[in-house]
């Protein structure tokens, strides 16, 4: 299954986006040799299509990992994007899913496999082999959506206006069809204002006739930082600290705990 990671190294004055296009750059290279060394060289068979959607130069870091990686650098397919055909005003979101339905045209590798496992591209996932096994076995038997999805009225009752049904859009897998026919035709409704992309396919996977896995075993252990402003009141932007790490921890044991809370 191939490893779809979504990239816009220069943010073009984005709203709520941070760092600078260098700073994301070394990101992004950083989380490309990451996959290349942990999950490339582990895994023949294995593929990364990276889908840029800013225009920016992505030479310097295809050489680089072509000099560091020359075994495993041809799994890794490149798809560089018109800019123009993304209108940043709509926010993240928006055009992120752009990007993916371009991907899904474009790429070799997608078209082949019929289905893909989806990261954000600027951090690593350092668990991110178990999350594509536990997707390949389910898409076995028959799956065609991977993701975890929270749904609960917790914040609701305790008078919070945290968002409390939602799909993780960090990470998921789907197959190309769910993607056409559930996801892609209604994505101009997406916007950062009111109705982000994790909200838009909550409401499409929540309940879709088609045979889906909502719910993660685990928590994703996440690399980096957060790459958006926000509000964190009880969240952290930096994804390795001491808050983050005790977090996820939290996170896995009510996962085993309570599996029927979807938090």
């Amino acid at each position: 299954m191939p490893l779809l990671l979504t990239a816009s190294v220069s943010t073009r004055g984005m709203r709520g986006a941070l760092f600078s296009d260098e700073e994301r750059e070394a990101m992004y290279a950083a989380a490309l040799r990451f996959y290349c060394s942990k999950l490339l060289l582990c895994n023949p068979g294995q593929t990364i299509v990276f889908v840029e959607n800013s225009g920016f130069d992505l030479t310097p870091v295809r050489e680089r990992l072509l000099r560091d990686f020359q075994t495993v650098a041809a799994q890794i397919e490149f798809i560089s994007l018109n800019p123009n055909l993304f209108d940043i005003s709509r926010g993240k979101g928006y055009n992120e899913a752009l990007s993916i339905s371009l991907a899904i045209d474009q790429s070799t590798a997608i078209k082949s496999a019929g289905r893909f496992f989806k990261a954000t591209g600027r951090y690593p996932i350092f668990n991110i082999d178990y999350f594509i096994r536990s997707a390949s076995a389910k898409f076995s038997r028959g799956v065609e959506l991977y993701a975890d999805v929270k749904d609960h009225n917790l914040y609701h009752r305790l008078g919070l206006k945290w968002t409390a049904r939602r799909m993780d859009t960090r990470l998921f897998a789907m197959t190309v069809d769910f993607w056409q026919k559930e996801i892609a035709p209604g994505a101009d409704a997406i916007n950062d204002v009111d109705y982000y992309l994790e909200s838009y396919c909550f409401d499409r996977c929540r309940h879709t006739s088609h045979s889906a896995s909502l719910r993660f075993g685990r928590e994703p252990h996440l690399g980096g930082v957060a790459g958006h402003s926000g509000p964190a009141t009880l969240m952290t932007s930096s994804h390795q600290g001491p808050k983050a790490t005790a977090k996820r921890l939290l996170a896995n044991t009510l996962r085993c705990l309570i599996p029927g809370f979807w938090f």
